[in-house]
């Protein structure tokens, strides 16, 4: 999709569904509800970073820990794929709730296998005005809790979650640095990249909410 402040950024364009076994049996409903779920994912607009955190605004990011593996500054709202890395999640934690024996302690190897997904939409333009680089972005988060059709979904739960919640951010970067690698190094992890031409690179972010009315 681009780059932001360094970081490279990409979309998902294909997806595969591998089983865990051949099923000797097909049942028509679990067929129904695997195709459902085959057509979300290749369809559903998904974004990810190996080394930015599209899960937050640029606010959210500027107070968090860079230092911090990615999938912790995750916001878990917009942490689409969360479920699906929750053994994961969990073996690095140094739990576990799964039927196989696990390591004791925390296990920081597990941090880059911890991939943070984002559902929703994307558009980043690079341009300048006057010698200043200019980078223009559009993002639209949408949160995994209580997601569905307007009128299959609706309301609030206990958590304070509303049906079909979206986070809109325009944000313009000046100054922004366009190269350097995907994600390689690890100055790239910790969020230490330069700013185009030795100046300051300074982020203007205007961030809007929706959601179903908030009533149970």
């Amino acid at each position: 999709m681009g780059r932001l402040k360094g970081h490279m950024i990409y979309k998902v364009v294909a997806t595969e569904f591998l089983p865990l076994r051949e099923r000797p049996l097909h049942d028509p409903d679990e067929d129904t509800y695997l195709s459902l779920v085959k057509t979300l994912v290749n369809n559903g607009p998904m974004y990810f970073s190996y080394s930015f955190d599209i899960t937050n605004s640029f606010q959210r990011q500027a107070e968090s820990d860079p230092s911090t593996p990615l999938w912790k500054r995750a916001d878990d709202r917009f942490f689409w794929n969360r479920f699906v890395q929750s053994d994961l999640i969990d073996l690095r934690s140094g739990g576990g709730s799964g039927g196989f024996r696990q390591p004791q302690g925390p296990q920081p190897g597990v941090d880059p296998f911890i991939l943070p997904v984002m559902f929703g939409m994307m558009r980043i333009a690079n341009t300048s005005n006057k010698g200043t680089p200019l980078t223009f972005v559009l993002i639209t988060r949408r949160s995994r809790h209580r997601a569905g059709t307007r009128y299959f979904s609706r309301g609030i739960d206990d958590q304070g979650h509303v049906s079909n919640f979206n986070e809109t951010e325009q944000a313009i970067i000046l100054n922004d640095d366009t190269s350097g690698g995907f994600a390689g190094a690890g100055g790239y992890q910790n969020g230490q990249i330069g700013s185009a031409g030795g100046r300051e690179v300074q982020v203007l972010s205007y961030v809007q909410t929706r959601g179903s009315v908030p009533v149970y």
